[in-house]
C-alpha cells in the first residue's frame, strides 16, 4: 500500500487558466465542469467550491479526476455535492481518496434523484 504519493507542485499559471472561463461565466450558465490533471489538491478545494456554487443551479457534470483533492479535499466539497440539484455526473477517480473521503461523497450524493454516475475508480477505498 504505501503512503500516499507527494502532491506535485501546482502550477499557478495554468490554474488560472483553467478556471478562467468558468469565473468569467455569468451565474448558472455552467454546465459541464471539467478540471482534469490540473494537480488540484485540498488547498484549490475552496476556489472549486466557490465556482460551483456560482453556477449550482445549471451544473450537471463534474469531472475533477486525475487531482489530488485527496480525504480533506472531497470532504470539503461533499456537502456542495448535495447543493447541486441536476448533477447528473460527478467524476472524483484517481485523487488518492481514502475510505474517509469515499464515504463522505457517499454520504452527500446517496438521497440525489439526478445522480447516474459516479466514478470514484484509481482512488484509495479500501486498501
Amino acid at each position: 500500500r504505501g503512503p500516499p504519493p507527494e502532491t506535485p507542485e501546482l502550477d499557478v499559471r495554468d490554474w488560472r487558466e483553467s478556471i478562467q472561463e468558468y469565473e468569467a461565466a455569468p451565474p448558472n450558465t455552467i454546465s459541464d465542469f471539467s478540471l482534469v490533471n490540473k494537480r488540484a489538491s485540498t488547498v484549490n478545494a475552496i476556489a472549486i467550491d466557490a465556482l460551483l456554487r456560482r453556477h449550482k443551479a445549471s451544473v450537471t457534470r463534474i469531472d475533477l479526476s486525475y487531482n489530488y483533492l485527496r480525504n480533506s479535499g472531497v470532504i470539503s466539497l461533499a456537502y456542495l455535492f448535495r447543493s447541486l440539484p441536476s448533477l447528473g455526473h460527478l467524476d472524483l477517480g484517481d485523487n488518492h481518496i481514502g475510505d474517509t473521503g469515499a464515504a463522505a461523497v457517499a454520504e452527500s450524493t446517496s438521497a440525489s434523484t439526478s445522480l447516474h454516475t459516479l466514478a470514484m475508480g484509481g482512488n484509495r477505498i479500501g486498501d
